[in-house]
């Protein structure tokens, strides 16, 4: 777990690098911050200053050979040019049901790569009670 300034380029894709991975194997990378398109990247702002391109975070991980990849990602996509994007999604927005057996079918039973991240480009992601109601709603499935 990468969290603070410790969470930099870097160390994110040697963590990946460094991680032993067979081919039964699924990765999953999840990272709720900062995030935005520069041009046609969809980039995450990570809290060391760094930015990092999602396509160059997913290649990190396809080369791993796991089973499955997952990349969530909950960030805003809007477009920038230089500062950091800012979450203002509608206030108090219920959290969406999410069931158990659908993360137990897509982390276990599945192959191949998911990539979703929480926001649409040109978007932010909803906020419910000052938490992003996509990883409220996937930290409820983990409860």
């Amino acid at each position: 777990v990468l969290h603070g300034n410790v969470l930099s380029e870097r160390n994110l894709l040697q963590a990946i690098r460094n991680r032993e991975i067979t081919s039964n194997d699924a990765l999953l990378v999840y990272y709720c911050g900062h995030g935005a398109f520069y041009g046609d990247q969809h980039a995450l702002d990570l809290p060391s200053g760094d930015r990092l391109r999602r396509s160059e975070l997913l290649d990190t991980m396809k080369q791993k050979g796991a089973r499955l990849n997952v990349l969530l990602t909950d960030s805003c996509a809007n477009e920038q040019e230089g500062a950091l994007a800012k979450a203002a999604g509608p206030p108090d927005m219920s959290p969406p049901y999410l069931a158990r057996n659908v993360c137990r079918y897509l982390f276990f039973r599945s192959q191949g790569v998911v990539d979703i991240n929480s926001a649409s480009r040109g978007e932010t992601p909803l906020i419910n009670r000052g938490m992003a109601t996509f990883s409220s709603a996937l930290n409820s499935v983990n409860r």
